[in-house]
């Protein structure tokens, strides 16, 4: 595993040979920090697809158990930038440890992203459903 960025809010490490980002996001955020996030995680696809990692095909485990509640301005801003076409993982599995942050992430959630409570399931879902998809591809 590669690290990106270890900031107080986050960290982004990649394993180009499972197409996987690991994001971890913390506390709460304001706009500074959204604007660090997207620079990182600009720079974290563009190192994925430069490992050979089809932009299209990267997965992403996001562990937000240690992220604060967010306000709605925040979460929109979040939504704006994230929820494009041509910034979309694969597929992306959340972790979240409170109902309140899921109802949260389920109103800024991509198409292709579930939300877990336990880091083994997101993750067993995510690699899983890759390694089943590469036989399909193949």
């Amino acid at each position: 595993m590669h690290v990106i960025a270890d900031e107080a809010n986050f960290t982004i490490a990649m394993e180009p040979e499972k197409r996987l980002l690991r994001i971890s996001i913390r506390g709460y955020w304001d706009e500074t920090i959204v604007n660090a996030y997207d620079d990182k995680i600009r720079e974290a696809g563009a190192l994925m697809v430069s490992a050979g990692c089809p932009r299209n095909r990267i997965l992403t485990l996001v562990d937000a158990r240690g992220a604060n509640v967010q306000s709605q301005e925040l979460l929109e801003e979040y939504r704006k930038r994230f929820n494009q076409a041509d910034r979309q993982p694969e597929r992306s599995a959340t972790v979240v440890s409170s109902v309140l942050f899921k109802l949260q992430v389920e109103r800024v959630a991509l198409p292709n992203q579930r939300i877990f409570q336990d880091l083994d399931g997101a993750l067993e879902w995510l690699l899983t459903d890759a390694a089943d998809m590469d036989t399909v591809l193949s």
